[in-house]
Protein backbone atom coordinates (compact mmCIF):
# COMPACT_ATOMS: atom_id res chain seq x y z
CA UNK A 1 0.00 0.00 0.00
CA UNK A 2 2.10 3.20 -1.19
CA UNK A 3 0.69 7.04 -1.51
CA UNK A 4 3.14 8.78 -4.29
CA UNK A 5 3.23 12.78 -3.40
CA UNK A 6 4.63 14.46 -6.68
CA UNK A 7 5.94 17.74 -5.43
CA UNK A 8 7.20 20.66 -8.13
CA UNK A 9 5.79 23.67 -10.13
CA UNK A 10 3.93 24.07 -13.29
CA UNK A 11 4.99 22.31 -16.58
CA UNK A 12 7.70 20.04 -14.59
CA UNK A 13 6.41 16.95 -16.27
CA UNK A 14 4.29 15.35 -13.44
CA UNK A 15 1.60 14.52 -15.10
CA UNK A 16 3.79 12.69 -18.20
CA UNK A 17 5.56 10.95 -15.58
CA UNK A 18 2.97 9.61 -13.91
CA UNK A 19 1.71 8.14 -17.34
CA UNK A 20 4.86 6.44 -17.69
CA UNK A 21 5.88 5.15 -13.89
CA UNK A 22 2.25 4.61 -12.55
CA UNK A 23 -0.58 4.48 -15.00
CA UNK A 24 -0.99 0.49 -14.63
CA UNK A 25 -0.40 0.64 -10.68
CA UNK A 26 -1.68 3.77 -9.32
CA UNK A 27 -5.03 5.58 -9.05
CA UNK A 28 -4.52 9.28 -9.71
CA UNK A 29 -5.47 11.80 -7.89
CA UNK A 30 -5.53 14.88 -10.08
CA UNK A 31 -7.57 18.35 -9.28
CA UNK A 32 -8.01 19.34 -12.86
CA UNK A 33 -9.79 15.90 -13.36
CA UNK A 34 -11.81 16.12 -9.71
CA UNK A 35 -12.79 19.61 -9.98
CA UNK A 36 -14.00 19.68 -6.19
CA UNK A 37 -12.12 18.84 -3.05
CA UNK A 38 -15.37 16.75 -1.80
CA UNK A 39 -14.59 14.41 -4.84
CA UNK A 40 -10.75 14.14 -4.08
CA UNK A 41 -11.45 13.34 -0.35
CA UNK A 42 -14.18 10.35 -1.83
CA UNK A 43 -11.72 9.11 -3.88
CA UNK A 44 -8.83 9.16 -1.86
CA UNK A 45 -10.91 7.62 1.18
CA UNK A 46 -12.27 4.80 -1.56
CA UNK A 47 -8.03 3.87 -1.67
CA UNK A 48 -7.81 3.71 1.57
CA UNK A 49 -10.78 1.12 2.10
CA UNK A 50 -9.39 -0.90 -0.68
CA UNK A 51 -6.41 -0.97 0.45
CA UNK A 52 -5.42 0.69 -3.16
CA UNK A 53 -2.31 2.42 -4.15
CA UNK A 54 -2.80 6.21 -5.39
CA UNK A 55 -1.04 9.06 -6.44
CA UNK A 56 -1.57 12.88 -5.44
CA UNK A 57 -0.98 14.57 -9.10
CA UNK A 58 -0.58 18.06 -7.72
CA UNK A 59 2.11 20.57 -7.12
CA UNK A 60 2.13 20.07 -3.14
CA UNK A 61 4.25 22.99 -3.02
CA UNK A 62 4.25 23.38 1.04
CA UNK A 63 4.95 21.18 4.01
CA UNK A 64 1.26 22.45 5.24
CA UNK A 65 0.25 21.51 1.78
CA UNK A 66 1.44 18.09 2.29
CA UNK A 67 0.90 17.62 6.00
CA UNK A 68 -2.81 16.76 5.31
CA UNK A 69 -2.02 13.67 2.83
CA UNK A 70 0.77 12.53 4.49
CA UNK A 71 -1.05 12.59 8.11
CA UNK A 72 -3.63 10.58 7.12
CA UNK A 73 -1.76 8.40 4.54
CA UNK A 74 0.49 7.32 8.04
CA UNK A 75 -2.80 6.73 9.85
CA UNK A 76 -4.24 4.10 7.26
CA UNK A 77 -0.85 2.48 7.46
CA UNK A 78 0.19 3.38 3.53
CA UNK A 79 4.03 3.71 2.64
CA UNK A 80 5.09 7.38 1.84
CA UNK A 81 6.87 8.33 -1.10
CA UNK A 82 7.74 11.41 -2.45
CA UNK A 83 8.91 12.40 -6.10
CA UNK A 84 10.53 15.86 -6.16
CA UNK A 85 10.43 17.35 -9.58
CA UNK A 86 13.25 19.67 -10.24
CA UNK A 87 12.92 22.64 -12.25
CA UNK A 88 14.64 25.94 -12.82
CA UNK A 89 11.83 28.63 -13.24
CA UNK A 90 13.14 29.91 -16.72
CA UNK A 91 13.22 26.23 -18.24
CA UNK A 92 10.07 25.99 -16.78
CA UNK A 93 8.51 29.26 -18.14
CA UNK A 94 9.69 27.85 -21.84
CA UNK A 95 7.91 24.52 -21.43
CA UNK A 96 4.22 26.35 -20.09
CA UNK A 97 4.59 28.54 -23.02
CA UNK A 98 4.72 25.73 -25.71
CA UNK A 99 1.17 24.67 -24.43
CA UNK A 100 -2.17 24.93 -25.61
CA UNK A 101 -3.52 27.57 -24.83
CA UNK A 102 -6.32 25.98 -22.66
CA UNK A 103 -3.10 24.45 -20.58
CA UNK A 104 -1.05 27.40 -20.85
CA UNK A 105 -0.72 28.75 -16.89
CA UNK A 106 -0.37 32.58 -16.47
CA UNK A 107 3.30 33.50 -15.95
CA UNK A 108 2.58 35.01 -12.52
CA UNK A 109 1.23 31.64 -11.53
CA UNK A 110 4.02 30.02 -12.14
CA UNK A 111 6.75 32.39 -10.94
CA UNK A 112 4.53 32.34 -7.23
CA UNK A 113 4.45 28.67 -7.42
CA UNK A 114 8.17 28.64 -7.95
CA UNK A 115 8.77 31.30 -5.18
CA UNK A 116 6.19 29.25 -2.75
CA UNK A 117 7.99 26.07 -3.19
CA UNK A 118 9.39 24.16 -0.40
CA UNK A 119 11.64 21.56 -0.96
CA UNK A 120 10.82 17.95 0.75
CA UNK A 121 12.33 16.66 4.01
CA UNK A 122 12.08 12.97 5.85
CA UNK A 123 10.81 15.18 9.05
CA UNK A 124 7.47 14.95 7.06
CA UNK A 125 7.13 11.68 7.06
CA UNK A 126 8.18 10.31 4.25
CA UNK A 127 9.68 7.03 3.81
CA UNK A 128 11.54 7.65 0.50
CA UNK A 129 12.32 10.51 -1.59
CA UNK A 130 12.92 10.99 -5.22
CA UNK A 131 14.65 13.23 -7.58
CA UNK A 132 12.73 13.96 -10.94
CA UNK A 133 14.26 15.20 -14.06
CA UNK A 134 13.50 15.76 -17.53
CA UNK A 135 16.36 14.18 -19.54
CA UNK A 136 15.76 15.85 -22.37
CA UNK A 137 15.07 13.16 -24.77
CA UNK A 138 10.79 13.00 -23.51
CA UNK A 139 11.84 10.98 -20.12
CA UNK A 140 13.17 10.80 -16.89
CA UNK A 141 15.75 10.66 -14.66
CA UNK A 142 15.16 9.13 -11.20
CA UNK A 143 17.31 9.23 -8.26
CA UNK A 144 16.38 8.83 -4.66
CA UNK A 145 17.83 11.00 -2.21
CA UNK A 146 19.54 10.22 0.75
CA UNK A 147 17.79 11.61 3.73
CA UNK A 148 20.52 11.02 6.19
CA UNK A 149 21.58 13.85 4.65
CA UNK A 150 18.49 15.93 5.07
CA UNK A 151 19.35 19.72 6.65
CA UNK A 152 16.03 19.72 7.29
CA UNK A 153 15.49 16.26 9.72
CA UNK A 154 14.48 16.58 12.88
CA UNK A 155 16.83 16.28 15.89
CA UNK A 156 16.21 13.33 18.07
CA UNK A 157 13.78 15.06 20.75
CA UNK A 158 11.95 16.15 17.92
CA UNK A 159 11.57 12.98 16.44
CA UNK A 160 10.15 11.53 19.72
CA UNK A 161 7.49 14.59 19.93
CA UNK A 162 6.50 14.14 16.16
CA UNK A 163 5.88 10.35 16.61
CA UNK A 164 4.42 10.53 19.84
CA UNK A 165 1.71 13.71 18.73
CA UNK A 166 1.03 12.03 15.52
CA UNK A 167 0.04 9.14 17.43
CA UNK A 168 -2.07 10.47 20.28
CA UNK A 169 -3.38 13.29 18.19
CA UNK A 170 -6.69 12.02 18.49
CA UNK A 171 -6.68 12.49 22.59
CA UNK A 172 -6.36 16.07 22.00
CA UNK A 173 -10.58 17.26 21.00
CA UNK A 174 -12.72 19.24 22.21
CA UNK A 175 -12.53 17.23 25.29
CA UNK A 176 -8.44 17.71 26.21
CA UNK A 177 -8.27 20.04 29.62
CA UNK A 178 -7.03 22.02 26.81
CA UNK A 179 -10.09 23.16 25.83
CA UNK A 180 -10.50 25.46 28.30
CA UNK A 181 -9.11 28.46 26.94
CA UNK A 182 -9.06 30.66 29.99
CA UNK A 183 -5.32 30.98 30.42
CA UNK A 184 -4.99 32.64 26.99
CA UNK A 185 -7.74 35.32 27.71
CA UNK A 186 -5.74 35.75 31.33
CA UNK A 187 -2.88 36.02 29.18
CA UNK A 188 -3.33 38.13 26.77
CA UNK A 189 -5.81 41.06 28.63
CA UNK A 190 -4.72 44.21 27.26
CA UNK A 191 -3.14 43.08 24.06
CA UNK A 192 -6.09 43.80 21.26
CA UNK A 193 -5.43 42.61 17.64
CA UNK A 194 -4.80 45.97 15.12
CA UNK A 195 -5.72 46.20 11.96
CA UNK A 196 -5.23 42.54 9.65
CA UNK A 197 -3.35 41.51 13.15
CA UNK A 198 -1.83 38.13 12.54
CA UNK A 199 -1.16 35.68 15.27
CA UNK A 200 1.39 32.64 14.92
CA UNK A 201 0.11 29.49 17.45
CA UNK A 202 3.31 27.26 17.36
CA UNK A 203 2.55 23.59 18.30
CA UNK A 204 -1.14 24.38 18.47
CA UNK A 205 -1.43 21.11 19.23
CA UNK A 206 -5.56 20.27 19.10
CA UNK A 207 -6.43 24.06 17.93
CA UNK A 208 -7.80 25.34 21.18
CA UNK A 209 -5.42 28.68 21.05
CA UNK A 210 -5.60 28.67 17.44
CA UNK A 211 -9.70 29.01 17.90
CA UNK A 212 -9.58 31.30 20.60
CA UNK A 213 -7.64 33.54 18.65
CA UNK A 214 -9.19 33.85 15.04
CA UNK A 215 -12.74 34.23 17.77
CA UNK A 216 -11.19 36.98 19.00
CA UNK A 217 -10.31 38.91 15.94
CA UNK A 218 -6.37 37.68 14.80
CA UNK A 219 -5.73 36.18 11.31
CA UNK A 220 -4.17 33.11 12.56
CA UNK A 221 -1.47 30.91 10.94
CA UNK A 222 -0.67 27.37 13.55
CA UNK A 223 1.98 25.57 13.16
CA UNK A 224 3.15 22.00 14.70
CA UNK A 225 5.73 19.02 14.37
CA UNK A 226 2.83 16.73 13.82
CA UNK A 227 0.89 16.51 10.93
CA UNK A 228 -2.14 15.00 12.61
CA UNK A 229 -2.36 17.70 15.08
CA UNK A 230 -2.17 20.03 12.29
CA UNK A 231 -5.35 18.03 10.43
CA UNK A 232 -7.25 18.07 13.77
CA UNK A 233 -6.84 21.49 14.76
CA UNK A 234 -7.75 22.82 11.31
CA UNK A 235 -10.98 20.22 11.61
CA UNK A 236 -11.49 22.14 15.01
CA UNK A 237 -11.88 25.36 13.56
CA UNK A 238 -13.58 24.40 10.21
CA UNK A 239 -16.23 23.47 12.48
CA UNK A 240 -16.77 27.10 13.89
CA UNK A 241 -16.85 28.18 10.58
CA UNK A 242 -12.68 29.22 10.78
CA UNK A 243 -10.42 29.57 8.50
CA UNK A 244 -6.55 28.65 9.02
CA UNK A 245 -3.60 28.47 7.86
CA UNK A 246 -1.42 25.14 8.77
CA UNK A 247 2.23 25.21 8.71
CA UNK A 248 4.37 22.05 9.79
CA UNK A 249 7.82 22.79 11.43
CA UNK A 250 9.86 22.50 14.57
CA UNK A 251 9.30 25.31 17.17
CA UNK A 252 13.38 25.88 16.77
CA UNK A 253 12.98 26.49 13.29
CA UNK A 254 10.20 28.76 12.09
CA UNK A 255 9.74 28.92 8.20
CA UNK A 256 8.75 32.76 8.03
CA UNK A 257 10.65 35.85 7.16
CA UNK A 258 11.67 38.38 9.79
CA UNK A 259 8.81 40.67 11.48
CA UNK A 260 5.83 38.39 10.13
CA UNK A 261 3.90 38.60 12.82
CA UNK A 262 1.71 40.90 15.44
CA UNK A 263 1.58 37.93 17.98
CA UNK A 264 3.30 34.78 18.93
CA UNK A 265 2.25 32.22 21.42
CA UNK A 266 2.48 28.72 22.38
CA UNK A 267 0.91 26.66 25.07
CA UNK A 268 1.59 23.69 27.29
CA UNK A 269 4.26 22.55 24.16
CA UNK A 270 7.71 23.98 25.41
CA UNK A 271 8.61 21.48 27.87
CA UNK A 272 8.72 19.25 24.80
CA UNK A 273 11.13 21.36 22.98
CA UNK A 274 14.50 20.34 21.69
CA UNK A 275 15.78 23.53 22.34
CA UNK A 276 13.40 26.14 24.63
CA UNK A 277 16.75 29.39 23.94
CA UNK A 278 16.44 28.53 19.95
CA UNK A 279 12.42 28.17 20.38
CA UNK A 280 12.18 31.77 21.70
CA UNK A 281 14.89 33.58 19.78
CA UNK A 282 12.92 32.05 16.34
CA UNK A 283 9.62 33.76 17.99
CA UNK A 284 11.53 36.57 18.58
CA UNK A 285 12.65 36.82 14.93
CA UNK A 286 9.41 36.61 13.58
CA UNK A 287 7.45 39.46 15.59
CA UNK A 288 7.11 42.67 14.19
CA UNK A 289 8.63 45.36 16.81
CA UNK A 290 5.92 45.91 19.07
CA UNK A 291 4.08 42.51 18.77
CA UNK A 292 3.87 40.25 22.09
CA UNK A 293 4.27 36.91 23.10
CA UNK A 294 2.75 34.56 24.73
CA UNK A 295 4.22 31.37 26.69
CA UNK A 296 1.66 29.38 28.54
CA UNK A 297 3.30 25.76 30.31
CA UNK A 298 3.72 23.73 33.15
CA UNK A 299 6.72 25.30 35.23
CA UNK A 300 8.94 24.31 38.60
CA UNK A 301 9.16 26.03 41.50
CA UNK A 302 12.32 28.50 41.37
CA UNK A 303 15.34 27.19 43.77
CA UNK A 304 13.57 24.12 44.37
CA UNK A 305 15.64 21.23 42.94
CA UNK A 306 13.82 18.55 44.57
CA UNK A 307 10.15 19.08 43.41
CA UNK A 308 12.18 19.95 39.85
CA UNK A 309 13.96 16.50 39.81
CA UNK A 310 11.12 14.97 41.00
CA UNK A 311 8.42 16.08 38.71
CA UNK A 312 11.09 15.75 35.62
CA UNK A 313 11.31 11.89 36.57
CA UNK A 314 7.92 11.65 36.87
CA UNK A 315 6.77 13.60 33.91
CA UNK A 316 9.65 11.41 31.44
CA UNK A 317 7.82 8.40 32.73
CA UNK A 318 4.92 9.45 31.63
CA UNK A 319 5.45 10.85 28.32
CA UNK A 320 9.15 9.55 26.89
CA UNK A 321 8.75 12.61 24.39
CA UNK A 322 9.20 15.51 27.51
CA UNK A 323 11.68 17.80 27.54
CA UNK A 324 12.31 19.45 30.80
CA UNK A 325 10.35 22.19 32.82
CA UNK A 326 11.68 25.46 33.08
CA UNK A 327 11.72 28.01 35.80
CA UNK A 328 9.85 31.17 35.39
CA UNK A 329 13.29 32.71 35.96
CA UNK A 330 14.35 30.65 33.47
CA UNK A 331 11.98 31.86 30.93
CA UNK A 332 12.33 35.02 31.56
CA UNK A 333 16.08 35.27 31.06
CA UNK A 334 15.72 33.89 27.86
CA UNK A 335 12.99 36.25 26.48
CA UNK A 336 15.69 38.70 27.90
CA UNK A 337 18.06 37.47 25.90
CA UNK A 338 15.97 37.17 22.87
CA UNK A 339 15.22 41.11 23.03
CA UNK A 340 11.82 40.98 24.54
CA UNK A 341 10.78 42.86 27.31
CA UNK A 342 8.83 41.07 29.83
CA UNK A 343 5.53 42.58 30.33
CA UNK A 344 4.20 40.20 33.19
CA UNK A 345 5.19 36.86 34.36
CA UNK A 346 2.48 35.04 36.59
CA UNK A 347 1.74 31.35 38.38
CA UNK A 348 -1.72 30.02 38.07
CA UNK A 349 -1.85 26.85 39.00
CA UNK A 350 -3.56 24.09 37.04
CA UNK A 351 -5.12 21.15 39.06
CA UNK A 352 -4.42 17.90 37.23
CA UNK A 353 -7.98 15.51 38.22
CA UNK A 354 -6.84 12.46 37.48
CA UNK A 355 -3.29 11.02 36.84
CA UNK A 356 -4.90 8.07 35.00
CA UNK A 357 -6.50 9.98 32.32
CA UNK A 358 -2.88 11.46 31.48
CA UNK A 359 -1.38 7.85 31.21
CA UNK A 360 -4.29 7.02 28.68
CA UNK A 361 -3.29 10.81 26.87
CA UNK A 362 0.13 9.47 26.63
CA UNK A 363 -0.67 5.80 26.33
CA UNK A 364 2.08 5.70 28.82
CA UNK A 365 3.40 1.94 28.65
CA UNK A 366 2.50 -0.12 31.96
CA UNK A 367 6.10 -0.73 33.26
CA UNK A 368 6.50 3.05 33.39
CA UNK A 369 3.39 3.86 34.72
CA UNK A 370 4.46 1.44 37.58
CA UNK A 371 7.31 4.02 38.07
CA UNK A 372 5.27 6.47 38.42
CA UNK A 373 2.80 5.10 41.02
CA UNK A 374 5.94 4.16 43.15
CA UNK A 375 7.64 7.67 42.67
CA UNK A 376 3.89 9.20 44.02
CA UNK A 377 4.00 6.54 46.47
CA UNK A 378 7.02 8.10 47.87
CA UNK A 379 7.14 11.38 47.54
CA UNK A 380 8.83 13.08 49.99
CA UNK A 381 6.01 15.53 52.34
CA UNK A 382 8.19 18.36 51.03
CA UNK A 383 7.14 17.65 47.04
CA UNK A 384 3.67 16.50 48.15
CA UNK A 385 3.37 20.18 49.83
CA UNK A 386 4.87 21.70 46.91
CA UNK A 387 2.39 20.09 44.33
CA UNK A 388 -0.44 19.59 46.46
CA UNK A 389 0.17 15.54 45.54
CA UNK A 390 -3.01 13.89 47.32
CA UNK A 391 -6.00 11.47 46.37
CA UNK A 392 -9.71 12.35 45.73
CA UNK A 393 -12.10 10.15 45.35
CA UNK A 394 -9.77 7.02 44.34
CA UNK A 395 -7.93 9.53 41.60
CA UNK A 396 -4.29 10.53 41.92
CA UNK A 397 -4.31 14.67 41.72
CA UNK A 398 -2.20 17.38 41.90
CA UNK A 399 -1.79 20.92 41.14
CA UNK A 400 0.87 21.97 38.38
CA UNK A 401 2.06 25.52 38.57
CA UNK A 402 1.25 26.99 35.64
CA UNK A 403 3.48 30.17 33.96
CA UNK A 404 1.82 32.61 32.08
CA UNK A 405 4.41 34.83 30.30
CA UNK A 406 3.46 38.27 28.21
CA UNK A 407 6.40 40.17 26.77
CA UNK A 408 6.82 42.18 23.64
CA UNK A 409 9.17 42.99 21.15
CA UNK A 410 10.60 46.95 21.79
Amino acid sequence: MEMVLFIGIQATGKSAFYLEKFYRTHVRINGDMLKTRHREKLLIQACYEGKTPFVVDKMNLTRADRATYIGLAKAAGFKISGYYFESDLAAALQRNARRDSPERIPEGGVRAASKALQSPSSSEGFDQVFAVRMDGRGGFHVEELDMRDDKNALDIKQSASAAQFNRQSDRYGKSHILADTQDVEQGLVGVLPPSGGTALDVATGGGHTALWLARHGWKVTVGDIASRMLENARKLCAEAGIRIETRLFPAEEMPFANGSFDLVTVRVAPHHFSSPQKFVQEAARVLRPGGHFLLIDGTVPDDDAETEEWLHSVEKWRDPSHGRFLSRKAWQDLAKKAGLKVVRSELHPRKQPDLGWYFETAATPEESRQKVLEAVAQASDHVRGALRLGNEEGKIVWWWPMLNLLARKE
